[in-house]
Order: C-alpha cells, then sequence, then structure tokens
C-alpha cells in the first residue's frame, strides 16, 4: 500500500525513474539485487544508495512499473512475450500435478518445476517456493522448493509454486499458486503424494502460445479455471461475473 501510495504522490518522479530503469527497477527494489551475489532484505535502501535516490523514490519507481505492466495490452505482446510466458505456465503446471515420493526435498522438486525452461535453455535464479505461516508469517520454513534445499517435503506442508521468467530490458513473468501437499495412493512402493491448490485465481490464458502446450497441460488448465469460477462464482454479480466467466473460458 505504501508503495503504490508513493507512485500516485510522486507521479513524475515514477514515470521519470521507470523510463530510466525499466521494468528491472521492480526486482532490483524487491530483492535490492545490485550485485549478483548480495541480496538484501531492504531492497528500497540499498539500491536507494547505489542509484543517489531516496528510498521512498524507488518505492514509487517500482509501484509504478508495476501498475504500467499489470495495465499491458496483451494484443501487443510479441511471440517471445508469449512463448516465455507459457514457458513459465509449462514450469507451473509441471510441479503443482507432479506427484512424489514421500520425503522428497525441495531441490529433487525445483528441478520437476525448471525443467520445461531447461528445455529451452531458460532458468531463473529465485526460489520456487517457501512454505507459508498460519500466522501470516509470509517465508516460513522448514521446506523450501529450490536449488539449495534438501528439506523432505511431508503430509500437510504449505508452499508456493512461483516459477518465473525475467528478461532485461523487457519484462519478467512469474505464475503463482498456494499448495499443500496430500497423500495421493500407497502401496508396495511406498507411499506416494501430490499438491492440493489452496488459492485459486484463474490462469490468464490470453497471452499463452497454445501449440507450446501438451493436451494434458490444456486439460489442466482448462479444469483449473473452471473451478476457479465455480469457486468464486457465488460471491460475484454483475460485470464482475461476466469478468470471472470470461477469464475462465475454455481454451
Amino acid at each position: 500500500f505504501e508503495a503504490s501510495k508513493a507512485a500516485y504522490d510522486n507521479i513524475d518522479i515514477a514515470y521519470e525513474i521507470t523510463e530510466q530503469f525499466g521494468s528491472d527497477i521492480y526486482e532490483a527494489w524487491r530483492l535490492g539485487i545490485y550485485d549478483k551475489d548480495e541480496i538484501h532484505d531492504d531492497g528500497a535502501k540499498h539500491l536507494a544508495t547505489e542509484l543517489s535516490l531516496s528510498a521512498d523514490e524507488i518505492r514509487a519507481g517500482a509501484a509504478y512499473t508495476i501498475a504500467t505492466m499489470i495495465g499491458e495490452d496483451w494484443d501487443t505482446m510479441s511471440e517471445e512475450d508469449k512463448e516465455n510466458y507459457t514457458l513459465v505456465l509449462k514450469s507451473h503446471i509441471a510441479l503443482i500435478s507432479a506427484k512424489f515420493k514421500e520425503k522428497t526435498n525441495g531441490q529433487r522438486l525445483d528441478a520437476i518445476a525448471k525443467y520445461p525452461l531447461w528445455k529451452a535453455g531458460k532458468d531463473f535464479f529465485h526460489g520456487t517456493g517457501h512454505g507459508v505461516g498460519f500466522t501470516l508469517t509470509v517465508h516460513e520454513g522448514p521446506q523450501r522448493v529450490s536449488t539449495f534445499d534438501d528439506t523432505e517435503f511431508l503430509e500437510n506442508m504449505t508452499t508456493s509454486i512461483e516459477p518465473g521468467l525475467y528478461i532485461k530490458n523487457r519484462h519478467g513473468v512469474r505464475i503463482e499458486n498456494e499448495v499443500y501437499v496430500k497423500k495421493d495412493i500407497e502401496n508396495e512402493f511406498g507411499k506416494f503424494m501430490k499438491f492440493e491448490c489452496l488459492t485459486y485465481v484463474p490462469i490468464d490464458t490470453r497471452p499463452i502460445n497454445i501449440e507450446m502446450l501438451d493436451k494434458w497441460e490444456i486439460r489442466w488448465i482448462n479444469e483449473y479455471n473452471k473451478k476457479c469460477e465455480q469457486l468464486l462464482s457465488p460471491y460475484l454479480e454483475g460485470s464482475d461475473l461476466e469478468y470471472l466467466k470470461e477469464s475462465c473460458r475454455e481454451i
């Protein structure tokens, strides 16, 4: 809220910062990265030092960037933009639909998510998922879906699934859901687990390059969006309900 408010209060500064630094300003503000080997929690303060800008100016530029990215016209997206969006979606679907042995660690789950991107010679360098606390601790361990994590995933653990892809001076894509670990089957080979969704927001199908999707992935998208409509429609009416139905149309 404060970052968004700053963007409105300092709209001219925000515009100038966004023009100068492009969409990278958001990730730089969020992570505080100005050296690839250093990540700071207080991104605004550290980035402000590097760019000789105030922390409020950095927050304003970042919030303004978010607003302009959200308002982007999908019709202007290039084929490369759509390809990158679809790759991230494939990565998301790969993990959220995965079946895995109980006590599989976060590092192995991370590889499942990243495989569609790796096949295309692309990658992202943040964690794929993290635990979410029941007292609103956003990043709560011990479990993480990450290249560097060996924590075993057990029944009823929660995690986010949020793969992304970031193209310098162009765009960033991230698709996220919150899930929990649920028992699937148990047999002579052991106990197998799966993920069950906790959050339901329609997958935006406008930027998808459908030719890149397998039939089972298309089926997953349609089933997920259908459930979104079923769960959310009782709480909406009028134009909001129509918007939901349009967003959940089958592809």
